[in-house]
Parts: C-alpha cells; structure tokens; sequence
C-alpha cells in the first residue's frame, strides 16, 4: 500500500503554503483556506430548489418517535399486565414502527416511480395483513402479552 503513495522528499513553504516536492522542482502545491470558496447558504436560499409541496417533517419525525416512546413503554406492560387495551397498543405500534421503518428502506433503496409504487403498496398490503393478524390473535386466542408468557416459559 505505501508504494502506492508518491516517495515526497521535502516539504517546503512558500508563502505559507506548503509545497511538496517530488524530486527535483515538481511541486505539488497544497491549497491555503484562501484558496478554497466557503459558502454559507441560508434556509431560505435552500428552500426555492424544494418541491411546492413540500412540508417539514417535523411532525411526522415526533409521531414516529411518539409511537417509538409508547412501543418502549408497551412492551413490558404487555408481560407484566397483559390484557385487551395493551395488547391491541401493542399490535398497532408494532406494525406501525414496523412500516415506517421499512418504508425508509424502499425509499432509500428502490429506484424508479413505478417500482417504488409497487414496493409501497406491497408494503402497505403487508402491514395491514400483519396488523389484522396480531389483531385477530389478541382478541380470538390468547393474546401477544399471554403468548410471550407461554413461550418464555417453554
């Protein structure tokens, strides 16, 4: 790996800028921070290249830290108490953490209107499966908290 790097001999200044040499007279000189432009650019110079219908995500970012919180929370309430109300909250912040979570990934990773369009509703068909699944367990067997019990117990 070193070999690959050019053999420097010296290091000079010139001007306060440091200049490398490579054998005899060909310097590779490095930039000064005069040299190289800084640019602030201020939210309002940012906002004229978004979409017009763009919104700040503020909202959606607490509703899925919200649903992150009462996932937490949930989660060993469901074992300590399980009963219907927790083990419905359960369910719905499970799919729903779920959901978002993988709709980052396909918006982050597939490419293209029509197949990311087929990928979301994939997704969306998915989590509704999922949480009618859950629901359906919680209310005609057992229950997740009543499950995690029997299951730990095994």
């Amino acid at each position: 790996m070193l070999r690959l790097l050019p053999r420097i001999s010296r290091v000079t200044f010139n001007q306060g800028v440091p200049s490398l040499y490579r054998g005899k007279n060909a310097p590779l000189a490095l930039p000064s921070i005069n040299d190289i432009a800084v640019r602030s650019v201020s939210a309002s110079q940012a906002r004229k290249f978004l979409p017009s219908d763009h919104k700040p995500h503020t909202t959606e970012w607490i509703v899925e830290r919200s649903v992150s919180v009462v996932l937490a929370t949930t989660i060993p309430l469901v074992v300590i108490y399980p009963c219907t109300f927790v083990n419905h909250a359960l369910a719905f912040s499970l799919v729903m953490h779920g959901h978002w979570g993988l709709e980052a990934v396909l918006t982050d990773y597939v490419h293209g209107n029509a197949a990311r369009r087929v990928a979301q509703l994939g997704l969306t068909a998915f989590s509704i499966f999922t949480l009618g699944t859950l629901l359906y367990f919680n209310v005609y067997d057992v229950g997740i908290g009543q499950a995690f019990k029997m299951l730990w117990s095994v």
